[in-house]
């Protein structure tokens, strides 16, 4: 497939072509907290010309207001609901299995304030309370991995029908001009998925990021009630742009989306050829 230099100059011929826009954060417009060169002047386009627009993250550490104001020191006028985050999603995952006053082991960090607790769910970080809880929601950084995770397999090993929830679908993502890689939630969950089945025990967890669907539901919700999606049956005039083929463009196919990859943060072109899935269009840069 051909590589297109340049999006923004592609958007600015080809974006009446399409009726909204679900634009990835990390590693799409920015790396860590530095911007990506030319993604101001994109927000700025999609404001003056009033395109509908939404920005989607599997950042489910930061809250949408924490995640805005990050946004706004490098030039991008976001207000926080123009952002979803796939912490968002707990609050169908709380209404399906009725979640509310559940007691839950937290892992690491879930946003500031906590998505959680924001749906009526009980948070614990005491592992000496694991055996009080209903299941394990996995966050990011600032935890000690060993003791939090070799509790949470011995808790499943004892309670094997408790819910094991993973906001960031995510293996790693890249930050910073040095492009490092950190480890994201769903790499955790997969490794305590992995550890269970070596025991015999068979664990699914609950995904609520990118490209699982329920994150693209209350999206579409989201738009429909800001009333800015003029043909919510036409999937294929939303169009999706991101850098990683296994979070964004992924879900942009099993949405029916039009899909966009950015080779500007975790997909290089060198690793093209390496996957399956297919982006519409391919863009070097912003």
């Amino acid at each position: 497939m051909k590589i297109l230099e340049s999006f923004l100059d592609w958007w600015k011929q080809n974006h009446s072509n399409y009726s909204a826009a679900l634009l990835d954060i990390d590693g799409t417009l920015l790396l860590g907290n530095v911007p990506i060169p030319n993604s101001d002047k994109f927000i700025s386009f999609l404001k003056n010309t009033n395109f509908p627009f939404l920005l989607l993250t599997n950042d489910s550490i930061r809250s949408t207001s924490e995640k805005r104001a990050l946004l706004k020191k490098t030039g991008m006028n976001i207000t926080p609901d123009e952002i979803i985050s796939c912490g968002d999603a707990i609050k169908y995952v709380a209404e399906h299995f009725q979640l509310k006053g559940k007691k839950f082991l937290m892992l690491g960090t879930f946003g500031t304030p906590n998505y959680a607790e924001q749906h009526g769910i009980v948070i614990t970080r005491d592992i000496r309370e694991v055996d009080e809880c209903y299941g394990v929601i996995v966050g990011e950084l600032n935890y000690d991995w060993e003791s939090y995770i070799v509790t949470a397999i011995n808790f499943f090993i004892k309670n094997r029908q408790a819910l094991l929830i993973v906001p960031n679908p995510d293996s790693f993502w890249r930050s910073g001009i040095e492009n490092n890689i950190h480890i994201g939630a769903g790499g955790i969950g997969r490794f305590i998925c992995h550890i269970l089945r070596e025991y015999g025990i068979e664990k699914e967890p609950v995904y609520l990021g990118k490209p699982h669907e329920i994150i693209y539901l209350h999206t579409i919700e989201a738009l429909k009630r800001r009333k800015l999606l003029s043909d919510e049956k036409d999937h294929k005039k939303i169009f999706v742009l991101g850098d990683s083929i296994k979070s964004d463009i992924m879900g942009a196919v099993k949405m029916g989306f039009t899909s966009g990859l950015l080779l500007t943060g975790v997909t290089t072109e060198e690793s093209l050829q390496s996957h399956t899935i297919k982006a519409d269009f391919i863009y070097r840069k912003i």
